[in-house]
């Protein structure tokens, strides 16, 4: 019987039909009659094949015997991509751990050519997205491997791998078959451990055990690997509302509802004794609150001091809420596109105020843009009448200059007083929305630097005072905007670190990377309570739910990927755009209701109902993608910038690209 062959293949899927369904003595005559050997006797077989044959650390120390790696895994490769669809996916599983191994036992054996050669030959197989094999290339002695976090866990670590016998036994068979001395000597190590599952194998990766991505490839993230997911991922978080916000939000309501009667006193004065026990707990360092939000997660008390709030901006944030459209798959929002024209290769991004009067842009020139909406549109109305602007009339457009690089990213605070910028130069601003002279308007008021790397993301708290920034040198840090210091810094990613976002009750912030994972961070201890993985290519948005329960993400390799923040695990993956997504935000609903929204690179916004799994696609009747509710084509406008206003319209920026 040849290993690969289909034949051995059938005679493997019969023999274990038969098992599972109780006929042992016709298992065993079409065992005798095939030849086909028991899962032990393999095992055995291969453990003696290279006891026999290979001895421990002989495989890699010749010319002939590298080639023989190159030949081998060559040969691997071409088997697995030729196998039944049906073992496909497990295989592939093996291809990665296998290929990271041998290029690791490479440079441990002080040969750094062929273990340069080897991973320049074989690192497009498994996708050029993949971080850690860019992290890996630069490790070439064995003094790298034991310096580098990512070289040293693969180097020590042990690979866990789930397989149905039947899968393993193929394996198993075509390795000795073909006489793959490398790979028998690894295969038999104590950094591979084969878990022999008695289900089916997976038709479909994203079922698979270990985690493979989309491709089948069994590409896996180191933490993936060992098991370090599920370890982050039981940790206890806080992710309901802020119970003082909350408190403070009821007494607003209370006192707004009651203004006309003889009770609105005692509404006020109740609502007042609610918030006092919650702040007198937390000045003596109380521990989380009972109350219980609307999703049913229980409320946050806040874990770091809270800055003042202002009594407008609050009570305008009740009446927002009050007069909300909510949102459906049948009830979708209106949207707004603001194009940015001439700017084609200039916008880098863009940023619209919580009261949609500003919108803000960023310029690779190292400029921002402050544009007031209102007043644009009425001057443009003004002189397209035949009038003539007075000479102290305030401009509508505004420039900010003081970055010494192009700015990446812009956040506006809670009451829309200040904006934050992030730049190439490695610094963060702070800048004055006001038009008065006496708050220095369109002026720099504070200079933040602490990054040696370009900053490619900067967010205020929900709450403002406190921000984050994100940066190429492959950490978040959280400041405080009367700081120049950071007080946290937020370090765990592989790669640099794209897009950065808070939770909604402040406790806890949300980075996205390049080494194409998510993080969600305690912000009160610095330690990362949350690990996401999903995405085959680099993290570029990051959103959160307005309940605290979900988290979005867009990335490089065009999907965009729902998660459970409870439990850390994927919901589902959204795949209808077909470029990067740049641009992810959460509509303000109740739980229960509300959409999602995303924009990017091919010039398009979608919408997604990520309250209900994604139904099959109807032939015929509906070309959206599955799970995709709503979609709003641009001529040929990339999307840089998605927005819910606080009712629920639906904002988008971007720059014209057309010729």
């Amino acid at each position: 019987m040849t290993a690969g062959g289909k034949d051995g293949e059938l005679d493997h899927m019969v023999l274990t039909y038969l098992q599972e369904r109780g006929f042992t003595e016709s298992a065993a005559k079409l065992r005798d009659e095939a030849q086909v050997p028991t899962l032990p006797a393999l095992t055995e077989q291969l453990r003696r094949s290279v006891r026999s044959v290979v001895g421990s650390g002989l495989l890699f120390h010749s010319p002939e015997a590298v080639c023989s790696l190159d030949r081998c895994f060559r040969k691997l490769r071409s088997w697995v991509d030729g196998a039944l669809e049906q073992y496909r996916c497990e295989l592939a599983a093996v291809l990665y751990p296998i290929f990271v191994r041998s290029y690791l036992e490479l440079v441990h054996r002080e040969l750094p050519d062929d273990a340069a050669d080897f991973m320049e030959a074989h690192r497009a197989d498994f996708g050029d997205s993949v971080p850690e094999l860019t992290a890996l290339a630069a490790v070439r002695t064995p003094q790298q491997v034991a310096d580098s976090e990512i070289a040293r866990t693969y180097w020590t670590g042990s690979f866990e791998l789930k397989m149905s016998a039947y899968s393993f036994e193929l394996l198993v068979a075509f390795v000795q078959a073909e006489q793959l001395l490398p790979f028998l000597q690894l295969l038999n190590g104590e950094h591979f451990t084969v878990v022999i599952t008695r289900r089916a194998p997976p038709l479909d990766s994203t079922e698979f055990g270990a985690g493979a991505p989309d491709d089948g490839r069994g590409m896996h993230t180191a933490a993936r690997i060992f098991g370090r997911v599920e370890a982050v991922n039981a940790q206890q978080a806080t992710l309901g509302p802020l119970e003082e916000l909350q408190l403070e939000h009821d007494a607003i309501r209370a006192e707004q509802s009651g203004a006309a009667s003889a009770d609105a006193p005692a509404a006020a004065a109740a609502g007042r004794a609610k918030r006092a026990p919650a702040k007198r707990a937390r000045d003596a360092g109380g521990g989380g609150g009972a109350a219980v939000g609307a999703a049913g997660l229980a409320a946050a008390r806040s874990r770091i001091p809270l800055p003042a709030w202002s009594r407008a901006v609050e009570e305008q944030l009740v009446l927002d809420a009050l007069h909300r459209v909510p949102l459906s798959d049948v009830q979708l929002p209106s949207c707004c596109l603001a194009t940015l024209l001439n700017a084609r290769d200039s916008v880098n991004c863009a940023a619209f105020s919580n009261d949609v009067a500003t919108l803000a842009s960023g310029h690779a020139d190292s400029t921002i843009l402050l544009s007031s909406l209102r007043r644009l549109r009425e001057q443009q109305q003004f002189t397209a009448a035949g009038g003539t602007l007075a000479p102290d009339e305030p401009p509508a457009v505004r420039t900010l200059v003081g970055h010494s690089g192009p700015v990446f990213a812009l956040s506006f605070s809670r009451d829309d007083r200040f904006v934050l910028s992030a730049s190439q130069d490695g610094s963060a601003r702070l800048w004055s929305t006001s038009d008065s002279a006496k708050l220095a308007g369109g002026s720099c008021l504070v200079c933040y630097r602490g990054h040696g790397f370009p900053v490619w993301d900067v967010a205020f708290s929900p709450l403002g005072y406190y921000f984050a920034t994100a940066s190429h040198d492959s950490t978040a840090r959280l400041w405080a905007t009367d700081k120049l210091s950071p007080l946290r810094i937020f370090v765990g990613h592989l790669s640099g670190v794209h897009c950065v976002r808070f939770h909604p009750n402040s406790n806890y912030l949300l980075t996205g990377s390049s080494d194409s994972s998510l993080r969600l961070w305690d912000v009160s201890s610095g330690s990362c309570v949350r690990l996401l993985c999903g995405h085959t290519g680099a993290v570029t948005a990051v959103a959160l739910s307005a309940d605290g329960r979900y988290a979005a993400s867009g990335s490089e390799d065009a999907t965009v990927r729902l998660w459970d923040l409870g439990s850390g695990k994927e919901v589902c993956a959204y795949k209808g755009h077909t470029g990067a997504v740049w641009s992810v935000t959460f509509s303000h609903d109740e739980p229960g209701g509300g959409l999602l929204a995303s924009g990017g690179a091919d010039s398009a916004v979608r919408l997604w109902d990520f309250n209900a799994p994604p139904p099959l696609p109807a032939e015929g009747v509906d070309r959206r993608p599955p799970g995709c509710v709503g979609e709003y084509f641009t001529r040929s406008t990339p999307v840089l910038c998605t927005a819910f206003t606080r009712r629920n319209l639906l904002l988008a920026a971007g720059p014209y690209a057309g010729r």
